[in-house]
C-alpha cells in the first residue's frame, strides 16, 4: 500500500512501502528494438533502492512489528514478479506499472532482480538493496502505455530461391509479440496468448503458386510466436480443380496400326483433397477435365469415341483418389493426332482463381482445415508456491463434420441374372467306332503229340494250319516263344460310329443353386445323354455377408450318332454349332434363400 513521504516520494511493490528517511534511489533506463533494429518498442526501467528497516518501521500492511518481522515481509513480498509497482516523487518523473488495465508491464512484469541485506548494530536494523525491473513503453504523450493484446512488435523476412526451371519458391520467416502478463497483478493465469493474434496478418498466396507449410510456434511465455510461410510455384500452365491439394494426370495417346485409323487414349493419374470436399465431389471435378478432352475429340473431327473401361481406386484412409480411363477415337488420320485428341492443349474448365478461393477458407486457412487454437484458459503459471494440479491442454478446434450416416451395411439378394460369382463350362469331344477283334479259327493235326504238362513250342506249331493248309496263316512268322501271338487278329465293325461328347464344368452363386447345363443339339444332331456316365454336384458351401452361397461341379457325357464314319472326319474338333442351356424350372418360382432371417 503507498503512503506520502513528503520529500523522499513513494516507493511501494506488491504490497510493501518502503518507509524513513534513509533511502537512496537509482534509475537507469535501456531502450530494447525490435528484431530489425529499426524501432524502439520498450523500455527496460532499472531501479535501485537502499533503504533501512528497523524494529519501528512498518510492517506488512503497515501494522508495524520488529526489524526481523519486516525481514520476513521483505523476502516474501520483494521477490514475487508481476506485483503493482509505484516509484514517484522522487524527480524521475511518476512510475505506476500494473496498477490498472492500461499501464501494465509488457512481459510479465515487473521482475525483483536483487535483494541485499546488511545488519546495523546487531538484530535491530538492516539495511536492504533491492533491484527490480520493469518493461514498460511511453508514448507521444508521455503517458505509461501498456494494454494486454496489443501488438508489440512484427517483423518478417523473405527468401526467394528459383530451380533450374526458373520455377519460384518464396519464405516468409518473422516474429510477432504481442503485450501480456498475468489477468491480475499476483494471478496465476492469462487472458489471451499470441495465438488469438494469429489472423492480424495475412500473406497474399501469388496466382500460380500453392502455398506448401505454414509454421508456427509459439514461445513458451505466449506472448511472440515465430512463423515461417512457404509458397512455391506450379510447373504447370493448368490449374487443379477446386478443392484438390495436389493432383498429377497423364494423357497417353497411341496408334498402333495407322491404317486403322483408330487413336487409343489413357487418361490416368491420383488427386489428394482436402476437407470438407468429398470423395464424389472431387471426382466429378476430375471428369470435367477427362470430359472435355472427349468433347474436344468429338468436335475437332466429328469423331466416334468409345470408351473401354474405368478403373477408380479409393484410398480409404486417405483423401486421395487414383483413376485411369481408356477410350478409343474412330475414324481419324494418323497426321492429326495432336489436334483430334487435345493433346498439349490447355485446360479450360480449370483456373487459379477459383482454385485458391476453395483452398483459402480450407487447406490455406491460417489454421488449417480443423482451425486448431490454443485455449488460454490452459495455461497456468507454475511454481513452487503454487500448485495448478492436473494440467490438461484442450486446444480448440471446429467440429470436423463426420460424414452423413449411410445406414447399416448390408447384403441383398441379386436377381438371377447377376448372381453368379463365377461359370465356366467346356466340352471334351471322343470318337467312337463299336469293334471286336476276331482270330482264326486254327486246324489242329490229329497226330499232333501232348506234352505233359503243357504244350512245346515245336509240337505247337505243327498243329497250327492256315486256311490255305498252311502251317502258319500267310504273312505270319513263327513265334520265338509260347507267350506271342501265333495268328493275326481282324477288327470287324459291330455297330454305327459315334461321337462321345462330355459337357464339363463348375459354377459359384449366391442366394440360388447352380443351373446345371444340358447339351440340346451339336452338328445339327440330338446328342443322346449316358446317365451312367455322368456326375453331378451341387450344394450349399457356406454364406458371404450373410447371404448363401452354392457351389457345382458336374460332367455330363452324350452319344451323336453318324450313319457315315466319314463325315466325324469333316466335323472333329469343331463344336461351334453346339447349342447349351440350362434349365432352371426347378427355382423359377422360388424365392431366394436368406440366411440372415
Amino acid at each position: 500500500m503507498a503512503s506520502s513521504l513528503g520529500n523522499t516520494g513513494t516507493i511501494s511493490y506488491n504490497g510493501w512501502t518502503f518507509a524513513g528517511p534513509r533511502i537512496k534511489t537509482a534509475l537507469s533506463i535501456q531502450p530494447e528494438y525490435d528484431r530489425s533494429g529499426r524501432t524502439v518498442i520498450s523500455d527496460t526501467y532499472t531501479i535501485d533502492v537502499t533503504a533501512w528497516v528497523t524494529d519501528n518501521s512498518d510492517g506488512l500492511g503497515g501494522t508495524g512489528g520488529s526489524a526481523s518481522l519486516n525481514m520476513t515481509s521483505i523476502a516474501t513480498l520483494l521477490s514475487q514478479s508481476g506485483g503493482a509497482l509505484v516509484f514517484s516523487g522522487l524527480g524521475y518523473g511518476d512510475i505506476e506499472v500494473n496498477t490498472n488495465a492500461s499501464n501494465r508491464d509488457l512481459k510479465f512484469g515487473p521482475k525483483p532482480q536483487l535483494i541485499r541485506c546488511r545488519p546495523i548494530g546487531g538484530t535491530g536494523a538492516f539495511e536492504v538493496m533491492w533491484t527490480v525491473t520493469a518493461c514498460i513503453a511511453r508514448c507521444g504523450s508521455g503517458s505509461i502505455v501498456g494494454t494486454v493484446g496489443n501488438l508489440r512488435s512484427f517483423n518478417y523476412g523473405a527468401t526467394y530461391n528459383i530451380d533450374r526451371a526458373g520455377l519460384l519458391t518464396r519464405t516468409v520467416a518473422g516474429t510477432i509479440e504481442i503485450i501480456l502478463n498475468r489477468s491480475s497483478a499476483g494471478a496465476q493465469t492469462i487472458a489471451k496468448t499470441v495465438d488469438d493474434f494469429k489472423g492480424a496478418f495475412s500473406v497474399t498466396i501469388p496466382n500460380g503458386f500453392r502455398r506448401d507449410r505454414y509454421d508456427w510456434q509459439i514461445a513458451d511465455d505466449k506472448s511472440s510466436a515465430n512463423f515461417t510461410i512457404v509458397d512455391s510455384e506450379l510447373p504447370s500452365n493448368n490449374a487443379f480443380p477446386p478443392g484438390v491439394i495436389d493432383m498429377s494426370m497423364t494423357h497417353s495417346v497411341g496408334v498402333s496400326r495407322p491404317r486403322i485409323a483408330t487413336i487409343t487414349n489413357t487418361i490416368s493419374g491420383s488427386v489428394d483433397y482436402c476437407r470438407p470436399y468429398t470423395a464424389g465431389l472431387v471426382w466429378e471435378r476430375v471428369l470435367m477435365i477427362i470430359r472435355e478432352r472427349i468433347q474436344n475429340a468429338k468436335a475437332k473431327a466429328k469423331n466416334a469415341v468409345i470408351l473401354d473401361d474405368v478403373l477408380i481406386t479409393e484410398s480409404i484412409f486417405e483423401r486421395r483418389i487414383d483413376f485411369s480411363v481408356r477410350y478409343r477415337i474412330l475414324g481419324t488420320k494418323f497426321g492429326k493426332l495432336l489436334s483430334t485428341t487435345g493433346l498439349f492443349s490447355p485446360i479450360a474448365s480449370t483456373n487459379f482463381q477459383s482454385w485458391g478461393q476453395s483452398l483459402d477458407q480450407t487447406a490455406w486457412h491460417n489454421r488449417g482445415v480443423s482451425r486448431l487454437k490454443m485455449n488460454a484458459a490452459d495455461d497456468k503459471i507454475v511454481d513452487v508456491c503454487n500448485q495448478p494440479g492436473t494440467i490438461k491442454i484442450t486446444d480448440v478446434y471446429e467440429s470436423r463434420g463426420a460424414s452423413q450416416n449411410q445406414g447399416e451395411l448390408t447384403n441383398d439378394c441379386p436377381p438371377k441374372d447377376s448372381s453368379y460369382i463365377g461359370y465356366d463350362s467346356w466340352l471334351k469331344v471322343d470318337t467312337d467306332t463299336p469293334t471286336v477283334e476276331l482270330y482264326p479259327i486254327p486246324s489242329v493235326s490229329p497226330a499232333a503229340s501232348v506234352v505233359a504238362g503243357g504244350l512245346g513250342a515245336a509240337a505247337l506249331g505243327a498243329m497250327v494250319k492256315g486256311p490255305d493248309g498252311s502251317a502258319y496263316p500267310p504273312g505270319t512268322e513263327k513265334p520265338p516263344s509260347l507267350g506271342s501271338s501265333l495268328v493275326r487278329s481282324i477288327l470287324q465293325k459291330v455297330g454305327e460310329a459315334s461321337v462321345k461328347v462330355t459337357l464339363s464344368g463348375r459354377g459359384l452363386r449366391v442366394c440360388y443353386p447352380v443351373e446345371i447345363p444340358s447339351l440340346v443339339k451339336i452338328w445339327e444332331k440330338e446328342p443322346k445323354i449316358q446317365r451312367s456316365l455322368c456326375t453331378i454336384e451341387n450344394s450349399e458351401i457356406g454364406t458371404m455377408g450373410g447371404l448363401p452361397v452354392y457351389a457345382a461341379k458336374w460332367s455330363l457325357t452324350y452319344i451323336v450318332a453318324f450313319d457315315d464314319p466319314s463325315e466325324i472326319a469333316r466335323i472333329i474338333g469343331d463344336t461351334s454349332s453346339a447349342v447349351i442351356k440350362t434349365d432352371d424350372d426347378q427355382n423359377r418360382n422360388k424365392q431366394p434363400v436368406d440366411k440372415r432371417k
